[in-house]
């Protein structure tokens, strides 16, 4: 809804938007140092982890090939 917001009076903008997050489902939200969230991202076979934080959050990088990485990476030393 941030996003959206921030895109008022652009439809468009607003548009894409929405189109990025129907394809993908926040799994892990945070506002430890600010909103910050994972996603599985639905445009993927595999199923992809993505991070994502504030102020664009539809600019993510990729954590993880699948669910199963995902919580494999979370569980490890590396995550911290």
């Amino acid at each position: 809804m941030l996003s959206v917001e921030a895109a008022a009076g652009d439809p468009a903008w607003q548009s894409e938007i929405t189109a990025w997050w129907d394809h993908h489902m926040p799994i892990v939200m945070s506002v430890g140092d600010g909103y910050s969230f994972y996603a599985i991202d639905l445009t993927t076979d595999s199923g992809a982890i993505v991070r994502g934080a504030e102020p664009e959050f539809e600019e993510v990088e990729k954590v993880a090939d699948s669910f199963g990485e995902f919580l494999a990476w979370m569980m490890s030393d590396s995550s911290r």
